[in-house]
């Protein structure tokens, strides 16, 4: 505590390092404070002193900082525990539903595809059938589709003149390649009405 008050009193100019090293040997041998001795040698004033106590005082409070203890770390431990597993389920929950809406954005817009393309074909080829298979070409093998052009009266066409065309996409997840009950889905239909021209442009005739 001595050595700190007279290195501070040093380092404001107070006090010379031999007048230090003078006035600690002889607080060692008239067992009194430094900072008494130095005001009754006149090498400091009691404001120098007091300004000087008051700037070593600061320093030993700050110099002690208190460690945790078990029970706080403890504490501390348990609340993280009490936030993160609300956290944590939200966060596997907005993934589940991100995943969702990310597979159902995909067959919405492989299905329209899909019956885009057949549309085509038919205005081309009138040939009424159908073609399924899935999309691992993409990186998607669970995704399935399935067309169907027909223009039986029964299925909202007319023989030979009006196809009409049902575009499905669905998440196989059992992979039995068929489209079973709760599996999701997407379904767009349109129709094609035959055209002589264009069959005959696409025939190059």
């Amino acid at each position: 505590m001595a050595g700190r008050l007279g290195d501070i009193l040093v380092a404001r100019g107070c006090i010379t390092d031999d007048q230090l090293q003078e006035a600690l040997a002889s607080q060692g041998a008239q067992r009194g404070r430094l900072g008494e001795l130095l005001v009754a040698r006149e090498w400091i004033s009691a404001a120098q002193l007091g300004e000087a106590d008051s700037m070593n005082s600061c320093h030993t409070k700050n110099g002690h900082r208190r460690g945790q203890t078990l029970l706080e770390l403890v504490a501390a431990t348990t609340i993280l525990t009490i936030a993160l597993v609300p956290a944590l389920k939200m966060m596997r929950a907005a993934i589940r539903v991100g995943s969702t809406t990310e597979t159902a954005n995909l067959m919405t817009t492989f299905c329209a595809s899909k019956l885009e393309e057949q549309l085509m074909n038919t205005a081309a080829v009138w040939n009424p059938s159908t073609v399924s298979g899935d999309f691992s070409a993409e990186g998607y093998a669970n995704l399935r589709f399935q067309v169907i052009m027909s223009d039986a009266v029964v299925d909202g066409g007319i023989v030979n003149e009006l196809m009409a065309i049902s575009s499905t996409v669905w998440n196989d997840l059992n992979a039995d390649g068929d489209l079973d009950a709760g599996e999701p889905n997407v379904i767009f239909a349109s129709k094609q009405a035959s055209n002589v021209s264009y069959q005959q442009e696409a025939a190059g005739s």
